[in-house]
């Protein structure tokens, strides 16, 4: 539910349910409580106690509306179950000017990286404070989410690294990848992770793992590309930079490929 959700009276609502209410009325609350949890839970509540005052076919009418709510809640319930809270993380991500890890994260838009960010303008800084506080809600959001799934605890790995807590994101990802071993996108994150926790090694050894189940993952290439210049493994970096390009010819992050080729044959 929308916290700035205006919702109808309370008498309004038990005379939707009563069905007395003219149409235009009615079809306002129909439309409010297809999206607002609280209002819906209490027509249903309400629906057991009241008897509709309505002429047969207007009966019916209440009889597939209450059907419908029931069934647009169950469909909630499953999309919210569904739904991948990553993909919260990653459009939290949007607007910030400096991406909070050197390596790529699955699915996140494109921003570049510079960890000092010295010499931005006061209004540069606003609008990344700014940015910066909304990755913090959207994480302590996801953070909330319990379970021990492997999508939670991909979320949740994701979430502590964007907020730098990079020990726990290491752990939270490596059980999330255990879990589901045939994720390519996993292993592809628990690499970057590793590289930020500036265990290169054994970001490499995820990055292969996340190949061998997906070649052309730009992800796991990217993130095996970086591992190796970490480990100064000039001809194997150089390499893996060029399979990289080779695969992504248009994206953003191209260019920080070239520059980090160009850095490895330096």
């Amino acid at each position: 539910m929308t916290p700035t959700l205006t919702h109808p009276p309370a008498e309004d609502l038990g005379r939707f349910v009563e069905g007395t209410l003219d149409d235009d009325t009615r079809a306002a609350i129909v439309a409010h409580i297809a999206d607002c949890d609280e209002c819906r839970i209490v027509v249903v509540d309400v629906a057991e106690f009241v008897e509709p005052v309505v002429v047969h076919s207007e009966r019916k009418w209440w009889m597939a509306a209450a059907a419908a709510l029931v069934v647009a809640a169950g469909i909630g319930v499953f999309i919210r179950d569904q739904h991948d809270p990553a993909v919260d993380l990653a459009a939290a991500t949007t607007d910030l000017k400096t991406r909070p890890v050197e390596a790529r994260l699955s699915g996140f838009p494109y921003s570049e990286w510079n960890p000092t960010r010295g010499g931005s303008t006061d209004a540069e800084s606003s609008t990344t404070d700014s940015a910066e506080l909304h990755l913090e809600i959207a994480a302590g959001a996801v953070l909330e989410r319990s379970g021990h799934d492997a999508k939670t605890l991909h979320a949740h790995g994701l979430a502590h690294l964007l907020i730098h807590d990079r020990t726990t994101a290491v752990t939270e990802l490596t059980q999330a990848a255990s879990k589901a071993p045939n994720t390519a996108h996993y292993w592809s994150d628990l690499a970057a992770a590793r590289i930020a926790n500036n265990e290169a090694a054994q970001a490499l050894a995820a990055s292969d793992k996340a190949l061998a189940i997906d070649s052309k993952s730009p992800e796991a290439l990217f993130n095996r590309a970086v591992a190796l210049q970490w480990m100064h493994r000039k001809n194997d970096a150089i390499a893996a930079y060029k399979r990289y390009l080779a695969v992504d010819v248009s994206s953003p992050w191209r260019r920080d490929a070239q520059k980090g080729l160009a850095q490895v044959q330096e």
